[in-house]
């Protein structure tokens, strides 16, 4: 039953892989958590997006999807939860013109692994996104390695 007092929870999903469902960061795992996120803050899970592909990349159906439903929802008390910054974005441009779109939408942005929301996005979260980006091109560098050294080994 639906009354004003609803409120509610989007869960974004994302992962780099295509199968994704076994790893720490697949798909499986962030809904669940997202899922349970909800839920402790007894929130409705109205819809649940997800994604695979690089974080980079802006490229992503699920999150143009969600941007666009959120438009949708503004008599509506809505929270959007995903693991962590990295699942929205790696570009960090990208990542800020999302915060400030949800923003503007008046839906507040939940990190399941840092354990709440981050409000505002000061120096402390572009450090983090920058640190994010690093890493990124780090996994990406040794995926490349990786996919090498199998076709050598055939």
């Amino acid at each position: 039953m639906n009354t004003s007092q609803d409120t509610y929870a989007l869960i974004y999903a994302r992962t780099a892989r295509d199968a994704g469902l076994s790893s720490s960061f697949g798909l499986y795992p962030q809904i669940c958590s997202g899922i349970a996120y909800a839920f402790q803050n007894r929130w409705l899970v109205k819809k649940i997006y997800l994604d695979t592909g690089s974080g980079i990349s802006d490229d992503h159906p699920g999150m143009k999807e969600l941007l666009s439903d959120i438009q949708k929802m503004s008599n509506e008390t809505v929270h959007l939860v995903t693991e962590d910054p990295a699942r929205l974005s790696r570009n960090i441009g990208y990542y800020e013109s999302l915060l400030k779109s949800f923003n503007s939408a008046g839906v507040a942005v939940h990190f399941c692994a840092f354990g709440g929301e981050l409000p505002e996005l000061g120096s402390l979260t572009k450090k983090l996104i920058s640190a994010l980006q690093s890493a990124s091109k780090r996994e990406a560098s040794l995926i490349r390695r990786r996919k090498n050294i199998k076709k050598e080994t055939k």
